[in-house]
């Protein structure tokens, strides 16, 4: 039998114009690697989220979209994770065994996020010394798999930052790194700071395979590329059990409200 408890503590903080933000704590208990049934947790842009998970084995969890990851050691409380809801959308949460291979914030899907908001700093178009990005799209050796090599030039690739004193500025952060901000038709699906990307499980037709430069709190760079791609073959049925690629769980949704 499949067991779920949540409790949920809001704390009302500082009022940010017409909105207060939310300091929300979520509150999980994992049995057999499944909830009862896939939960939908809310926010707004701007509140802090925290989740704290009790599992009764070890896992690997992992937030799509935002990219973060956490590992979930077996009967501990696990207060794994505290973000700031700076993207907005739609994003999966999913379990993984903690013996999974695990590529280095290689998580593909999952994030149905809208497009970040522009930074106010942008580089000119016409600077060789600026970032630049020449995106090459190819088709995996697997079905429905991308490999994406954005290469990226005059820029530094590093994780993106939770802080909440960093998301306050964009005009202070340091311009010359950040990470990148990977669209599927116009659909954001994960944030990532690695030179190589392989894409699994992809359904079969037309792609417009896009990536833009972030900063390390997410603002968008006008500094992008895109490519489309067509992915041959039929498409699959879905068993409805909510599983995902790669032999990951789907357990649940964050959705974050402008």
């Amino acid at each position: 039998m499949r067991y779920f408890f949540l409790s949920i503590i809001l704390i009302m903080v500082m009022g940010c114009g017409d909105r207060e933000v939310k300091d929300i704590i979520y509150d999980l208990e994992i049995h057999h690697g499944e909830l009862e049934e896939k939960q939908s947790f809310e926010a707004n842009k701007g509140d802090t989220l925290t989740f704290n998970v009790k599992s009764d084995s070890s896992y690997v969890l992992h937030l799509h979209g935002y990219d973060l990851e956490a590992e979930l050691q077996s009967g501990q409380n696990n207060k794994i994770l505290t973000f700031e809801a700076n993207a907005t959308g739609k994003f999966d949460m999913a379990l993984h065994s903690s013996d999974d291979e695990h590529s280095d914030h290689s998580h593909d899907h999952g994030g149905h996020g809208e497009e970040h908001e522009k930074c106010e700093m942008q580089f000119s178009t016409t600077d060789s010394s600026a970032p630049s990005i020449n995106l090459e799209v190819a088709k995996g050796s697997g079905n429905g798999s991308l490999i994406i090599k954005p290469n990226i030039k005059n820029f530094t690739l590093v994780a993106s930052s939770n802080d909440k004193t960093e998301h306050s500025d964009h005009n202070t952060e340091d311009t010359t790194k950040g990470h990148w901000h990977l669209y599927l038709n116009n659909e954001l699906k994960g944030m990532y700071h690695m030179d190589t990307l392989t894409l699994k499980d992809l359904e079969p037709g037309n792609y417009k395979v896009r990536v833009a430069l972030s900063s390390t709190s997410h603002c968008e760079y006008n500094i992008s590329d895109e490519v489309a791609i067509e992915i041959m073959g039929e498409k699959k049925g879905h068993d409805g059990h909510g599983h995902g690629h790669g032999g990951e769980n789907i357990i649940a949704s964050l959705e974050v409200y402008p």
